[in-house]
C-alpha cells in the first residue's frame, strides 16, 4: 500500500507540476505541500478533500487505502428495485 506522501508526489508529477505551482494552484503554502511530500505534515480533512477534487481522484486512493483512483459507476448501475427486499 503506497502513503500519502507517495500518492502525492505521484500525482503531482504526472500532471508535471513543482511543489509551488501545486501549492499555487490549492492554495497552500509549499512548505505545507512540502511537509506532506516528506511524511512529516498530515493534510486536515477539507485540504485532503480539497487535493482528491484537485487530482479528480478518491481520497481513499490519495490516502493509499485502494488501487482504484475513482468511484466506479458500476457499481451503482447495477442496482435494481427489486435489490431493496
Amino acid at each position: 500500500m503506497q502513503s500519502f506522501s507517495n500518492r502525492l508526489i505521484a500525482l503531482r508529477k504526472e500532471r508535471g507540476l513543482t511543489q509551488a505551482e501545486l501549492a499555487k494552484a490549492t492554495h497552500l503554502q509549499r512548505s505545507t505541500l512540502s511537509g506532506y511530500e516528506t511524511e512529516g505534515k498530515e493534510p486536515t480533512f477539507e485540504t485532503l478533500c480539497a487535493l482528491a477534487a484537485y487530482f479528480n481522484v478518491t481520497t481513499d486512493y490519495l490516502l493509499g487505502i485502494s488501487s482504484a483512483r475513482t468511484h466506479n459507476d458500476a457499481v451503482f448501475s447495477a442496482y435494481t428495485p427489486e435489490m431493496r427486499a
